[in-house]
């Protein structure tokens, strides 16, 4: 999931000069990056709320789901259930804040890791992906 790859990386990174960021939670990493300052307070409110978000969804499924929450298929009682056990209106709200999240954790991503990996590249005179 990019959202994790971003809180690794961004932990990695920045380990040696700012060692307080190390977290074994991504929560807890997003809010300990925003904190020192290396991540920007929308990037950490942004990833914060996609991290609890799909963290919470994916919990409810796995309740649901028998103990998995890959490829659950669910009857409409527990997809009412899901949606409500993670605060949303209807299902179809759940959707589009995950979709919403999904999108927002992307654009992140590109900010983050994918135009920082291009300049480098083009810096160092490599083909461009």
């Amino acid at each position: 999931m990019d959202l994790e790859f971003i809180v690794q990386y961004l932990m990695l990174r920045h380990a040696a000069s700012s060692p307080q960021i190390l977290r074994r939670v991504t929560t807890e990493a997003i809010a300990a990056l925003g904190k020192a300052g290396l991540l920007l307070p929308q990037a950490s409110h942004e990833l914060g709320e996609a991290a609890a978000l799909f963290r919470n969804v994916q919990t409810v499924l796995t309740l649901l789901g028998d103990g998995s929450s890959s490829t659950v298929i669910l009857p409409e009682p527990d997809v009412a259930a899901l949606a409500a056990c993670v605060g949303a209106v209807d299902f179809a709200r759940l959707d589009a804040d995950i979709t919403a999240a999904a999108a927002r954790v992307s654009g992140w991503y590109d900010r983050l890791i994918e135009q920082p990996a291009r300049q480098a590249a083009q810096a160092r005179g490599d083909d461009a992906r």
